[in-house]
């Protein structure tokens, strides 16, 4: 269920200061999750082509964008998402990564592209942000997950 309000330990700020990342465990209940997965879950459309008319940029595939051309589906700004990105807990280290009181925070969106048309590597924000990566139900581990990082390197792989 996660810490409690604690910030990263001496040990944890030096792993991501020399590796560019650190895992923490997930500060908000479970049941939050659960809520994350229920917006995505209302949002979906069954037929992708009704999704391709709003679709002007190729970034959805079954959650209509936001608005038509827009990064953003329908859930990403559900109050769930937007409870997990405003955590307590989340924006505290954030703060203490930053080494600053105020942070920007957005929702980075949900990656939904298309089956096959996902991208190999990219680079999001600039070298001085920090990225909170989270992916609820769908398994993701330190070995299976999507992210992988260089150590020492700008970027992620």
């Amino acid at each position: 269920a996660g810490r409690g309000m604690v910030r990263l330990s001496a040990t944890e700020l030096a792993r991501f200061e020399a590796d560019g990342f650190v895992v923490i465990d997930c500060p908000w209940p479970a049941e939050l999750t659960e809520s994350c997965l229920e917006a995505v879950a209302l949002a979906r459309v069954q037929d992708p082509e009704a999704v391709a008319a709003q679709d002007t940029i190729g970034n959805h595939w079954k959650l209509p964008p936001v608005t038509v051309g827009s990064y953003w589906s329908k859930a990403d700004h559900a109050l769930p998402f937007l409870s997990i990105i405003t955590h307590p807990e989340v924006v505290e280290i954030g703060q203490q990564l930053a080494g600053e009181d105020d942070v920007w925070l957005r929702n980075g969106g949900i990656n939904e592209l298309a089956p096959g048309r996902c991208v190999f590597w990219h680079h999001d924000g600039g070298d001085d942000t920090v990225e909170f990566m989270h992916y609820p139900g769908n398994g993701a581990t330190l070995q299976n997950g999507c992210l992988r990082f260089v150590p020492g390197r700008s970027g992620v792989m």
